[in-house]
């Protein structure tokens, strides 16, 4: 494998590690989708679904096959087909979140919340442009709000089992009403909170920012929604999106309604999205990607001279071979424990490969990085004394630059070919052995 790097343009190596990274990912990701409690379905450029997960199918009353052979038009109620095609010109630079509504299989409507995001993915025919949507049913929600304009006896009857917690605040910020499920919802009884400012059950800063909004829509700057993050009565801290809307009681007073809705499994499964995206999911460390969007980085800052180091497990293949892929896993996850356990705080370690690895280390000289190497050999020294086969063994390159008149593409260069000439130095020394013990 080694020689047949060897003999490759850098473009070429770049080419096969984005496909296994992007096959990575694209695993990840339909797993992710697939666990997911919100409705879920990518898009391609195209329009038509690439996935989708069983919560969204159900809401569309499709089964997963027949969702797999649709367009979003088939679905989507109020923008039309040229709308979408002439709005969403380029799937991969989308952002949004809207209201709009769905046409079941049935025939029947629904209400929903649609949040977009776009991306481009390096496959192997070149970049494809992806949508994600995350789709919420807010049909009881959008049921409480027209019952709002009916009455306020209807109101209530809906709102005191709905899964948002509904309160309305007057000019002095002070809480006049909060729905009855804010027991269930958030721990606290109706009567712990009316008549009192919100701010204590905010974590702190976020409260100032809410009253901050609650103030700009009064003064007529309505703000949609915003995210918050609040404490349970017992203690646990989740995210809110409120939404405000202005309204007025029964004597003409101005009023605010505050629509408060729980978030923490959105949040929650951003923060994965956006984990896998820059780690390793097998070793935990940083992947290829943010590898290189830290070098980019780096160049931009003054953390002079700075050093790269590389390596490669030398046996990794022996180990699939001999032992199982099971073996060769928990060899790469160990190789990776043993060498961040060298490293300093701020030190950038990445896997870029399948077997190779990279670390740059910032405001670091070629003396600092080889005392690290120092720390990384003993660390090898005593894992290989305490551990059964198959043992660990690394062939290792470093290089340094002084300043940024050198590019740090270059200089990761540098450290690769450093390293492929200790990796062929150990085989030239493992062939003299066995040819001594031969004699």
């Amino acid at each position: 494998m080694n020689n047949y790097i060897d003999g490759m343009d850098q473009d070429n190596l770049d080419q096969i590690i984005s496909d296994d990274e992007f096959r990575d990912r694209a695993n990840l990701l339909i797993t992710l989708v697939n666990k997911a409690r919100l409705g879920i379905v990518i898009l391609d450029q195209n329009f038509k679904v690439v996935e989708a997960n069983q919560r969204y199918a159900d809401m569309l009353g499709y089964t997963l096959e027949e969702l797999k052979n649709l367009y979003i038009w088939d679905w989507e109620v109020i923008a039309t087909t040229n709308e979408i095609k002439n709005n969403y010109v380029d799937l991969s630079t989308v952002d949004f979140s809207l209201e709009t509504r769905h046409r079941r299989k049935d025939g029947s409507i629904f209400d929903v919340e649609v949040n977009g995001t776009g991306s481009s993915i390096s496959g192997k025919n070149g970049k494809y442009n992806m949508g994600m949507c995350i789709c919420q049913d807010i049909s009881a929600r959008k049921l409480i709000e027209k019952q709002l304009q009916l009455s306020e006896s209807k109101y209530r009857r809906f709102v005191e089992n709905a899964a948002d917690i509904v309160m309305t605040i007057n000019p002095d910020q002070d809480i006049t009403y909060v729905s009855p499920n804010c027991k269930r919802v958030l721990g606290y009884d109706a009567e712990e909170l009316e008549g009192k400012i919100f701010l204590s059950c905010f974590l702190p800063g976020d409260g100032e920012i809410f009253l901050s909004n609650v103030q700009a829509c009064f003064g007529g700057e309505l703000n949609p929604h915003t995210d918050y993050r609040i404490i349970h009565k017992n203690s646990q801290v989740e995210w809110y999106s409120i939404l405000f809307s202005k309204t007025e009681d029964e004597v003409g007073n101005p009023l605010m309604i505050c629509n408060a809705r729980n978030i923490t499994e959105k949040k929650n499964y951003e923060k994965n999205l956006e984990y896998f995206g820059t780690h390793d999911q097998l070793t935990g460390i940083y992947n290829r990607k943010y590898f290189k969007d830290e070098l980019f980085r780096q160049s931009q800052k003054d953390s002079y001279p700075l050093s790269i180091l590389s390596f490669d497990l030398d046996n990794l293949k022996e180990a699939n071979d001999n032992f199982g892929h099971i073996a060769g896993d928990i060899l790469l996850k160990n190789c990776a424990l043993v060498v961040e356990n060298a490293l300093r705080k701020g030190d950038v370690f990445a896997r870029i490969g399948g077997d190779e690895f990279s670390i740059i280390f910032p405001s670091t000289a070629k003396e600092e990085a080889d005392v690290i190497l120092k720390r990384i050999e003993q660390g090898i020294v005593v894992y290989n004394e305490n551990c059964q086969e198959p043992k660990l063994s690394i062939s290792i390159g470093i290089a340094t630059t002084e300043n940024a008149s050198e590019p740090l593409e270059l200089v990761l260069t540098k450290s690769d070919k450093s390293m492929y000439v200790n990796k062929k130095e150990k085989k030239l020394l493992n062939v003299r052995d066995l040819e001594t013990f031969d004699e």
